[in-house]
C-alpha cells in the first residue's frame, strides 16, 4: 500500500492506494491525525477509492476504526474519489461515521471536498 501525507494550508491531504488492509488504514489515519494537530489543522482531506477493497462490514465499522486512530470529533474529513463506481459504498462509509458523531463529507468533485473543508464550521 503506498501512503502519502502532504500538509496544505488549511488541511492535511492523506492520498492511500492499493489494497490495504484496515489495520494499515487505521495506522495512515494515525499518521495524518498527528500531522494535522502537529500543524494546528482541524481537516483532512482523503483521497482514495478505498471501497472497492473493502468490505461492507469494513465499510459499516469505518467510524470506531477511526476513532482508534485518534481522530477526533470536531476534525472534519472529507473523502474524495473521482471512481464513480465507488460513490454509493463511500457515501455510506461517510454516513455511518457522521452518525456516529464525525464531521464528514463525500463527494467525486475534488473542488466540492476541499471546499466544504475549508468553509466555516456550522453549528
Amino acid at each position: 500500500m503506498q501512503i502519502d501525507i502532504q500538509t496544505e494550508a488549511q488541511y492535511v491531504i492523506l492520498r492511500l492506494g492499493g489494497h490495504p488492509e484496515p489495520s494499515t488504514v487505521v495506522e495512515a489515519f494515525r499518521n495524518a491525525t498527528r500531522t494535522a494537530t502537529d500543524h494546528g489543522l482541524k481537516a483532512l482531506l482523503v483521497e482514495n477509492c478505498l471501497e472497492s477493497h473493502m468490505s461492507v462490514t469494513d465499510l459499516y465499522f469505518i467510524a470506531s476504526r477511526i476513532e482508534s486512530a485518534g481522530v477526533q470529533r470536531n476534525m472534519k474529513i472529507g473523502l474524495w474519489c473521482s471512481d464513480l463506481e465507488a460513490a454509493d459504498n463511500l457515501a455510506f462509509a461517510v454516513q455511518v461515521a457522521r452518525n456516529h458523531g464525525f464531521q464528514g463529507f463525500f463527494s467525486t468533485d475534488r473542488s466540492k471536498v476541499t471546499n466544504w473543508l475549508t468553509a466555516p464550521a456550522t453549528e
